[in-house]
């Protein structure tokens, strides 16, 4: 549970654009919103581009992880 919640903390996008635009002091950005920010605000493509990969890469590993945890689990046993 721990790494799916960690997987989709990372995509939150929608409602920080919406309420807060980053909020008071940056308190609120989260990491699609400052890629969004760098590439449509900023014109940074190159560096917007880059942190893209790096939070691919995140995303990747963590699902990586849930796959093993779910196969060396005993995922077939339900209440």
């Amino acid at each position: 549970m721990t790494v799916i919640s960690a997987i989709a903390a990372t995509k939150v996008f929608e409602e920080v654009y919406i309420l807060t635009q980053g909020g008071p002091l940056n308190s609120s950005k989260t990491i699609v919103y400052y890629v969004y920010e760098q590439a449509f605000q900023d014109l940074e493509m190159s560096y917007a581009c880059t942190v893209g990969l790096a939070l691919f890469l995140v995303i990747l590993t963590l699902s990586i992880l849930r796959l093993m945890l779910d196969r060396n689990s005993d995922s077939t046993q339900y209440f």
